[in-house]
């Protein structure tokens, strides 16, 4: 089925080319190998992992003229480590399409469109699909030059089909998860500052949770940028008679200042946890439940590296419960760049909250235009939350990154 999947898209693809069709071809290869010790904070037990994480696509891009285009991401990634004859060890996911959709731009000549299909997302550090598949949804959008508005529907988890249709069971069918959303972006300042306001509502039976805010981003003068949000959590779950509020609340602040080939920078997290002594649930979670992207600065999501793999699977997904402080500094020259980061990591709620500071180091190196490698490594030294005196937690990775 998977062969004769991509057999038919391979086909589609060729069938554009032949009807004269403007077709683009693409892809993107990266690598990672990451490594992680004690990350029980227990010295005595010595626990420590390698593993390798691999992503692998070809894409092909459509433009049929007049603002439309269609667009197919065949891919796969995850863990990679099958024994090519014993079938022992992981294999990566399996081949797929990961995006795949069409686009319709400046319809009747007006600034409107729409897109539909599976697509990425990413909406700042609110909303993020996790970088490999997309959503399947509708979306429109308005784009001017200084105002743009994407209003869209996502259908985050399909729990019917065609299967329950087939079956008869058309009373126990269970619900669907939903994302409805609005982002709205205004540019001042020559272009070099946005504004965004947005707002989501999720739908999963009982569970309505809504989110509203505002994120400004932007290069109000030379050498300084700066990132700013805010999120706050409404709605309920729960069935009717017995709901319970959401309350939780998200906000950040971080800054920069390049002063070449030197940059400084510092930044402040703050993730909402429950307060058990409340009938609210004041714990904040993302609309879509994705990581948390934080500028991507060390080739993948989140925090410091450490922090980031002890962190479920690995990708810092947004969780409760949080405060983070970080300070960094970063060299950068033509072809290289290094980065040293402190972080400081606290539960908002509990006792205790100190759960310890991370040091960590990125460098980068470009070897061509599209071709680079990087490598992290994090030094995590625990806090009260753990156990006063525990070993500290290591972690690091390499990485390489191919697009054509």
């Amino acid at each position: 089925m998977k062969k004769l999947l991509f057999v038919m898209v391979l086909a589609l693809l060729v069938s554009f080319s032949l009807h004269a069709v403007d077709v683009t071809w693409g892809g993107l290869f990266y690598n990672y190998a990451f490594w992680w010790s004690n990350a029980d904070f227990n010295g005595d037990v010595g626990d420590t992992d390698m593993h390798y994480y691999m992503h692998a696509d070809v894409n092909a891009t459509a433009d049929f003229g007049e603002g439309v285009t269609a667009f197919v991401r065949i891919g796969d990634w995850g863990n990679y480590g099958m024994h090519p004859i014993y079938g022992a060890g992981v294999a990566g996911m399996s081949v797929h399409i990961m995006h795949a959709y069409v686009s319709a731009q400046n319809l009747f000549e007006t600034p409107i469109g729409f897109t539909a299909g599976i697509m990425p997302v990413c909406y700042g550090d609110i909303a993020f699909d996790g970088g490999e598949d997309g959503f399947a949804g509708l979306k429109f959008n308005v784009a001017t030059d200084q105002f743009a508005l994407d209003l869209f529907t996502l259908r985050a988890i399909e729990n019917g089909g065609m299967g329950y249709m087939m079956m008869g069971l058309y009373d126990s069918i269970p619900p669907d998860m939903d994302i409805h959303g609005a982002w709205a972006t205004f540019k001042v300042m020559e272009g070099n500052v946005e504004i965004n306001g947005f707002g989501f509502l999720g739908m999963y039976g009982d569970d309505k949770p809504m989110w509203i805010g505002a994120r400004s981003a932007g290069t109000p003068m030379e050498g300084l940028s700066y990132v700013g949000d805010f999120a706050m959590m409404m709605g309920s779950y729960g069935p009717e008679g017995a709901e319970v509020d959401y309350k939780g609340m998200y906000y950040s602040a971080r800054a920069k200042y390049a002063f070449a080939p030197v940059t400084a920078g510092a930044g402040y997290y703050y993730f909402s946890g429950d307060d058990p002594t409340t009938a609210e649930y004041e714990g904040y979670v993302s609309p879509t439940g994705g990581p948390y992207a934080n500028d991507f600065y060390k080739g993948w999501v989140g925090f410091g590296p450490a922090y980031t793999l002890w962190s479920p699977y690995g990708f810092n997904l947004v969780t409760p419960n949080l405060n983070v402080i970080n300070a960094n500094v970063c060299y950068d020259a033509d072809n290289f760049s290094l980065r040293g980061d402190f972080f400081m990591y606290k539960l908002v709620e509990g006792d205790p909250t100190a759960m310890g500071n991370e040091i960590a180091v990125h460098a980068w190196f470009n070897l061509s235009e599209q071709f680079g490698i990087g490598a992290t490594g994090g030094y995590w030294m625990p806090g009260d939350y753990f156990a006063p005196g525990e070993d500290a937690m290591m972690a690091g990775y390499l990485y390489l990154a191919k697009g054509f």
